[in-house]
């Protein structure tokens, strides 16, 4: 952005961070040397050792107050049943007060396992045990129906939730595509699998952190949920052929939203039942990895799924 013109204040309101983490972040690339050109030829985690490598590597976690979370730890214990972020860092706070040190807050527990998670040294961004991942997004595509007074074609989006491991999907056409309807679309979801992920990967993350409101409130929903956020990172070597959070989202959205072309519907009701029927049909369909995704759905992930708290938002 910056070498476009773009002032730093522009960039930080874009990105949602402060114009002080812009300067520090340009400033640093101007010392190291790393040019735009050069940036577009390395991964995101290329670039973060570049900029910011040897000043990670030169502190000390020692020197912290802080006790600073063990994510293989936490990564272990997220694939036993039951387990949430919730009761690890209610385990971490009492280990740091062993050690005489301070324990981060919720929020920022979950924030740097969500880090340690998008480097190499963390899970892959796919479920690669039933239950570890939620993938979400909106479909490319808008949907319609005809408004039976007028006859008018009044605009809808589609708002698509996966479980990778099972490939077993949520779908909801939302009237718009505000915040609201983005974490209403969580929630339905959750409803409607029985329970929660660990970790929730949006592939919409630019129009998040892009809004503060937005953000704000979709920390505080997962949180809510026992979940950690995790924005999606660059392509990677996929497992079973699972594809990342946009590639999986978007090709159950462009399958429901190519099947709807034949229906007619007069109301988003309509839409939402139809919507309801061909996501039936596709779970059930013959799938390589066992007889269907609703079968290997119901048989290992439902029961590793996380508890919905017991008053969840409406």
């Amino acid at each position: 952005m910056k070498s476009l013109g773009f002032s730093n204040q522009d960039i930080a309101a874009s990105l949602g961070c402060s114009r002080g983490t812009v300067s520090r972040s340009l400033t640093q690339a101007e010392e190291e040397g790393l040019t735009w050109e050069q940036a577009q030829s390395l991964s995101k985690e290329q670039v973060a050792e570049r900029l910011f490598g040897k000043s990670r590597r030169d502190k000390n976690p020692e020197d912290s107050p802080y006790l600073q979370p063990d994510c293989a730890w936490i990564q272990r214990e997220l694939r036993k049943s039951r387990v949430s972020l919730k009761a690890l860092r209610a385990q971490y706070a009492e280990m740091a007060l062993a050690a005489g040190k301070q324990a981060y807050g919720q929020t920022q527990f979950n924030k740097i396992y969500a880090e340690y998670c998008s480097t190499a040294e963390g899970p892959r961004r796919k479920a690669c045990t039933p239950s570890e991942v939620l993938e979400v997004g909106w479909a490319n595509e808008a949907l319609s129906y005809s408004d039976p007074t007028t006859g008018d074609d009044v605009p809808c989006y589609l708002f698509v939730a996966v479980l990778p491991y099972s490939e077993y999907a949520y779908a909801e056409a939302m009237p718009g595509m505000q915040p609201q309807h983005w974490l209403l679309g969580h929630i339905h979801a959750y409803a409607s699998f029985g329970g929660t992920t660990r970790v929730v990967v949006p592939d919409n993350w630019q129009v998040i952190t892009g809004d503060k409101f937005q953000r704000s409130a979709y920390i505080k929903l997962a949180e809510q949920y026992e979940t950690a956020v995790m924005p999606t990172r660059p392509r990677k070597p996929r497992d079973r052929g699972t594809a990342d959070a946009e590639h999986l989202v978007q090709d159950i959205g462009a399958m429901l939203i190519a099947a709807l072309r034949d229906r007619e519907a007069t109301s988003l009701g309509g839409i939402n039942a139809s919507l309801r029927e061909l996501l039936d049909q596709y779970h059930h369909e013959p799938w390589p990895y066992g007889e269907s995704r609703v079968s290997v759905f119901e048989a290992e992930e439902r029961e590793t799924l996380h508890p919905l708290p017991q008053a969840p938002n409406q």
